[in-house]
Formats: C-alpha cells, sequence, structure tokens
C-alpha cells in the first residue's frame, strides 16, 4: 500500500481549465484550417468551371440569321436597354445566360431542330427576361445554398415550388411568343 501525501491530490488552481483550453484552442485551430482547406478547393472548383464555361463560349457560334434578326425586337418588347449576344453550343442542354457586365444567351444547337420557331422565341425570351431582372447577379445566394444542399434538399422527391420558372407566367408569355404579337398582347 502506499500513501500519497494531501498536497499532492489537490489540483493546481485552473489546472483542468488550462488542459481544456488548450483543447479548445486545438480544435479551433483545427476548424478554421479545415475551413481553409474547404474554401480553397471550392475556389479551386470555380476557376476550374469558369475556364471550361469560357471554353465553351468560345466554341459557340452565332446563332441563325431568322433567330438574330427576332432577338432586337424581344429586347426591346422585355425593356433591355442593350441587345445581348446569342450563340449557339452544341455542348449545353438547355439554353442559358453567361456573363454580368455583358450577358451572352447561349442556347443549345440542337433547339432548331426539337423547337418551333415560335418555342425558340419563347425560350429566347425567357432568358432575355433573367437579363433583365438580373439574375445572375441577385441569383448566387440561393444558388450557392442550393449547391451546399446538394441532392438532399429534393431527397424526398416532391418538386421545389418556392423556384422561378414553376409556369405561372406561362399564359402572359404565350400570348406574346412572337415580338409581331407582343405589341397586342395587353
Amino acid at each position: 500500500m502506499q500513501i500519497v501525501a494531501p498536497s499532492a491530490l489537490r489540483r493546481p488552481a485552473g489546472g483542468r481549465a488550462q488542459s481544456g483550453s488548450r483543447t479548445s484552442s486545438a480544435s479551433l485551430v483545427a476548424l478554421v484550417g479545415l475551413w481553409v482547406v474547404v474554401i480553397a478547393v471550392q475556389a479551386l472548383r470555380l476557376v476550374r468551371s469558369y475556364g471550361r464555361l469560357r471554353d465553351v463560349i468560345h466554341r459557340s457560334v452565332p446563332v441563325s440569321d431568322e433567330d438574330a434578326a427576332v432577338v432586337p425586337q424581344l429586347a426591346s418588347a422585355v425593356g433591355l436597354p442593350r441587345v445581348p449576344r446569342i450563340r449557339e453550343s452544341a455542348e449545353i442542354d438547355a439554353p442559358q445566360v453567361v456573363g454580368l457586365r455583358r450577358p451572352i444567351v447561349l442556347v443549345p444547337s440542337r433547339s432548331r431542330t426539337v423547337l418551333s420557331a415560335d418555342d425558340r422565341m419563347m425560350a429566347l425570351c425567357h432568358e432575355l427576361m433573367h437579363i433583365r431582372r438580373r439574375d445572375l447577379a441577385l441569383g448566387w445566394v440561393p444558388a450557392l445554398a442550393e449547391r451546399r444542399r446538394g441532392s438532399l434538399a429534393r431527397a424526398d422527391g416532391r418538386p421545389d415550388k418556392g423556384r422561378r420558372g414553376n409556369g405561372q407566367r406561362a399564359p402572359r408569355l404565350r400570348r406574346e411568343r412572337h415580338p409581331s404579337r407582343a405589341a397586342t398582347a395587353n
């Protein structure tokens, strides 16, 4: 049997707090380090995506003369001060707007064979409305949130009813499919 002096059983004042403090400091440093790594990885992915997008834009071609002739009328009908460039790409599956300062509307090449002329004009008008509403500039926060949530956001299989483009504006846009009808629609 070993006898221990009572002074050896006493803890120094604040002894536990010091070791807990060291542990929380190390945890904080590890957490901040992990955060920096995640931010760096996301920044790298963003730069790579931007490079791929620029390549798609450079490989795209101007739209047909028929579609290009209607774009100034559509831009004026939706209230755009400048007519954006409209380009075709075989590398995309859906129309999209690219760029904040000088937006470009990219349309899939196959839209010429899949969509009627009225449907192409409707799609162009839809993309021009994204430019008018400045969706690219104002929509990055929800887009980042959706990307962070990933597939868990719709894991239950229900559609996201809060998103734009849910068909609520479709009746009005159908009346305005063609620029010649846009002036008489209201």
